[in-house]
């Protein structure tokens, strides 16, 4: 199951249609529409399982690769930056206890 909804890169310009691929402590790989350009920051605006609270954090584009897919042409690895502590145990929380493959518990928000 992919899920859908947006970001937003150096809060100027809003991304739609983007998908979590998978998620760990360190970083998100997300599958998209457009290409990113590597070292640009990205804030990500997440909800994890069924959160009430939005998982929201900068990430800097790591690594690009084009996809042979039309829905998502394109996926990106991004690193965490500056993470407050209580954001990563919620993170990591939530990683020990949703072990199944790729990252189909956590959704974009709009």
């Amino acid at each position: 199951m992919r899920t859908s909804g947006a970001f937003t890169i150096a809060k100027t310009l809003l991304i739609h249609g983007a998908a979590v691929k998978d998620i760990s402590e360190s970083g998100v790989c997300i599958q998209l529409k457009q290409c990113l350009s590597i070292g640009a920051v990205v804030t990500l605006q997440l909800r994890l399982g069924d959160a009430k609270n939005l998982f929201q954090e900068a990430a800097r584009v790591v690594w690009t690769v084009p996809k042979r897919d039309h829905k998502f042409p394109h996926e990106a690895g991004l690193m965490f930056t500056g993470m407050h502590p209580d954001d990563f145990n919620l993170l990591r929380e939530f990683i020990l206890h949703n072990t199944q493959p790729g990252a189909k518990n956590v959704h974009w928000v709009s």
